[in-house]
């Protein structure tokens, strides 16, 4: 008695391919998702980006950072400087300097007294920083 194995074999196919969509759906809504989060108008890497760039990266080593692709990262101009991200930047650029504005005097005021202590310990002393 010679048995059919290509019915189970169609239906391990099959529900394995089903199984492999439901992952790639899920895959692409939770991309989607990560897009659709929105902090101040930019998205998670948009922000990233930002943070790399004023910690002093150049363009395309905070998209690279960022998660963006490379090609993506070598059209920075095009693809990630939108208005939106442009004004995020000048904003964060100026709260950056008030803050610097407000810990040169202590800093300064430390090294006179001898204290090493580094501008990130003397920042994170202030604790009121946005």
């Amino acid at each position: 008695m010679e048995q059919n194995t290509s019915e189970p074999d169609t239906m391990r196919k099959r529900k394995r391919s089903d199984r492999r969509r439901v992952q790639n759906n899920a895959k692409s809504t939770r991309r989607r998702a990560d897009k659709a989060i929105r902090i101040r108008g930019l998205t998670r890497q948009q922000h990233a980006f930002l943070r790399e760039k004023i910690l002093g990266m150049n363009d395309k080593e905070a998209a690279l950072a960022a998660g963006y692709a490379p090609s993506v990262a070598e059209n920075t101009k095009q693809k990630i400087w939108t208005p939106e991200v442009k004004s995020e930047c000048s904003r964060l650029m100026e709260q950056f300097a008030e803050v610097w504005r407000r810990l040169l005097p202590e800093l300064d005021a430390a090294r006179a007294r001898g204290s090493n202590q580094e501008p990130h310990e003397l920042l994170a002393a202030a604790n009121d920083v946005p």
